[in-house]
């Protein structure tokens, strides 16, 4: 089977983000990093595999989303990618006026969500779902040329004060 080269535009560079505050502009930067695997993944287990992959080049940047590890991480924003797409995609239908093309979509959506909930009920679950999603789908990243360090966003790399 063939490779498929897709390119997107991240705005946070790979490193160490364990000790980076998590602020406004952080939290805007991983979004939008997001918005781009939305673009390109044609399946939630897809996108899964890209933000495990992404948060596996980005250690401790994990922590900017619920859970304790970057498989229940990653989980996470693929709820949270599948619930955009939700919200954004059924305005557009509705306003298409396809009321069975909404209901289909929706119940397709929400199977999704369920299935990614159950995933997130256990530990062996949460193993379990990743098995299944990297079995299907390898991801290898690479700097494009032309990127330059002034296209990249400056994050705030000062320690999380703790009181």
């Amino acid at each position: 089977m063939g490779h498929t080269v897709k390119q997107v535009a991240l705005s946070v560079r790979p490193g160490d983000y364990t000790n980076i505050r998590r602020d406004k502009k952080l939290a805007m930067a991983v979004s939008s990093d997001f918005s781009e695997f939305m673009k390109i993944a044609s399946t939630p287990s897809q996108f899964y595999v890209i933000a495990k992959h992404y948060f596996t080049e980005r250690t401790g940047l994990y922590k900017c989303l619920p859970g304790k590890n970057i498989i229940e991480s990653s989980i996470h924003a693929t709820m949270i990618s599948l619930l955009t797409q939700l919200a954004g995609n059924i305005k557009h239908l509705i306003d298409d006026n396809d009321d069975d093309e909404i209901d289909e979509y929706q119940d397709d959506l929400k199977g999704a969500i369920r299935e990614l909930k159950q995933a997130l009920k256990s530990e062996e679950r949460m193993r379990h779902f990743d098995k299944l999603c990297t079995s299907r789908y390898g991801i290898e990243s690479e700097i494009a040329e032309g990127v330059t360090e002034e296209s990249k966003i400056e994050i705030d790399n000062h320690l999380d004060a703790k009181s």
